[in-house]
């Protein structure tokens, strides 16, 4: 543990050092004085800084007064151009709009939700040896029933025979 670059040994060597120069009686007077003198010190120090930051504050706020019509003209000044950049190219500027929308409508949906991520699809790709490879594959989605066939398509042409489906026993 150092303190000030002073480790422990060199510590306790200085102060031996002081009580021979000083003597047992002079030391806790001498401790005092450095004591008031180390407050006073941190005391001129706060002053200091609390009038540095008065002085700055008391430069900074007639600056902001001057700097703050140019900064509202600047911003005239970016409203106006963009109006000019829409009515040069008003599809660009339209999907840029469009584009700010969306950005702001997936950051605000994102924060709001809370729901769990989606559950990973059934049917995946997966390299072989990956331990969900070796599982047993999933049983096939059912197709959907055909809808029913209209009166017209019910009598299948007499002249074309029916072919079997495939994988079916003849």
């Amino acid at each position: 543990m150092d303190i000030l670059g002073i480790g422990p040994l060199e510590l306790i060597l200085i102060l031996v050092v002081a009580l021979a120069v000083f003597g047992p009686d002079r030391l806790p007077q001498f401790g005092a004085k450095m004591g008031r003198a180390m407050k006073d010190m941190r005391r001129a120090t706060r002053e200091f800084s609390r009038e540095i930051d008065e002085a700055r504050a008391a430069i900074e706020a007639p600056a902001k007064e001057v700097a703050e019509p140019f900064q509202d003209a600047g911003a005239s000044l970016k409203d106006v151009a963009t109006a000019a950049q829409a009515f040069r190219n008003p599809g660009q500027a339209l999907r840029q709009s469009v584009m700010q929308e969306i950005k702001a409508a997936t950051s605000e949906g994102a924060a709001d939700q809370d729901a769990p991520p989606a559950a990973e699809p059934e049917n995946q790709i997966l390299p072989p040896g990956s331990p969900a490879a070796s599982a047993e594959p999933a049983p096939p989605a059912e197709t959907p029933p055909a809808p029913a066939a209209s009166t017209a398509d019910a009598a299948p042409d007499a002249a074309e025979p029916q072919q079997p489906p495939p994988g079916a026993e003849a």
